[in-house]
């Protein structure tokens, strides 16, 4: 993926640049939700909104979402209040109250009008379309979707792959610093071999379980067959089943959750759960990888059509900005490690 590839650099050129000021202090929590916000914005409208390259906080959206962050927690865990929320999105008058409540009234015009330019009659700046490489408005003006559909869709897409994907990236980093055994592991490994390797791949996914990116309970409807659609009803019979046998009584329209963060720490699946364990990935019994990796895919929601799109692509990102960030650390702390040494040596 060039456009993360690209945003990688640019993370990492500022944070090479900051290490080589005097008594300089690097904020990586702001600096995760930047490279995130300039991912998402370039896989999805075809260019950065730049804010690794302007080190600001464009149009206030982390401001916003960190300010909204505890109400949109609660509207995920109380159905009516949800309910209330999501109806109100559909009506435009309502919506646009809510943004200027909110304050992202310059944010969602910065949006609109980068679906203005791929819906207009101009020819599109982004000339690749092949599936791989075509942005995510291209995808949904070739899936035959309104300029009002995508409006709302190139909206959720900034806020759903930004913050969470920020959150992970920070909080497996803070776990494996402050680990001082772990931090030193993954330098030999990483000095071993520099393109990746099976530990981040742990350090990865025990972050993901020890701080869910998203705490809220992901509630899925149980729907008719009639009103599923033909890949929805094999999905709902199957997961149906799997979960309890006894959930077919249900009434139609009762919404079924779990708490994700209590699933993470269930001592029944992950032993030591509120522990910081890497090596718990590494065992060599099939099945109980297999259960452990059932348990963190629900960090994603829940299984088929109801999990997360960007489950694959979020992942790929987490593993790889991690992966470049700290081997770029790696070689700032030899570094330091080679002058102290040197500088010892001449006492």
């Amino acid at each position: 993926m060039d456009s993360l590839d690209e945003c990688i650099d640019r993370l990492v050129q500022v944070i090479d640049a900051k290490i080589g000021e005097k008594f300089a202090v690097i904020d990586f929590a702001e600096l995760a939700t930047f490279f995130t916000l300039d991912v998402i914005t370039e896989r999805g409208y075809g260019k950065t909104f730049g804010y690794l390259s302007s080190q600001t906080d464009l149009y206030h959206y982390i401001k916003v979402i960190e300010n909204s962050v505890a109400f949109m927690t609660l509207a995920s865990n109380w159905p009516r209040l949800r309910s209330l929320v999501s109806k109100s999105l559909e009506w435009p008058i309502a919506r646009t109250f809510i943004y200027k409540l909110c304050g992202l009234e310059e944010l969602v015009r910065a949006v609109d009008q980068q679906v203005e330019n791929e819906f207009s009659d101009l020819p599109s700046q982004n000339t690749v379309r092949s599936p791989e490489k075509a942005t995510m408005l291209q995808l949904f003006k070739e899936k035959g979707m309104t300029k009002e559909q995508a409006k709302v869709e190139a909206l959720f897409l900034l806020t759903a792959g930004s913050h969470s994907t920020a959150t992970a990236i920070r909080m497996i980093m803070l776990h494996v610093i402050t680990s001082p055994h772990i931090m030193g592991r993954l330098r030999q490994e990483l000095h071993k071999n520099s393109e990746g390797c099976e530990y981040l791949n742990a350090c990865v996914k025990e972050g993901l379980r020890i701080f869910p990116p998203f705490p809220g309970l992901l509630m899925k409807e149980r729907i008719s067959k009639t009103k599923a659609s033909n890949s929805d009803k094999r999905d709902v019979d199957s997961k149906v089943q799997d979960v309890n046998s006894n959930i077919r009584n249900l009434p139609l329209g009762v919404e079924i959750g779990y708490n994700i963060v209590g699933v993470q720490r269930n001592p029944k699946i992950f032993e030591n759960p509120e522990v910081f364990d890497p090596d718990r990935w590494l065992i060599s019994d099939p099945g109980k990888h297999h259960e452990m990796d059932a348990a963190l895919n629900l960090v994603f929601g829940q299984r088929g059509s109801w999990g997360c799109l960007g489950q694959k692509m979020a992942f790929q990102e987490i593993s790889q900005v991690l992966l470049e960030v700290m081997f770029d650390l790696c070689k700032f702390m030899n570094c330091m490690l080679t002058r102290d040494l040197a500088a010892i040596q001449t006492l």
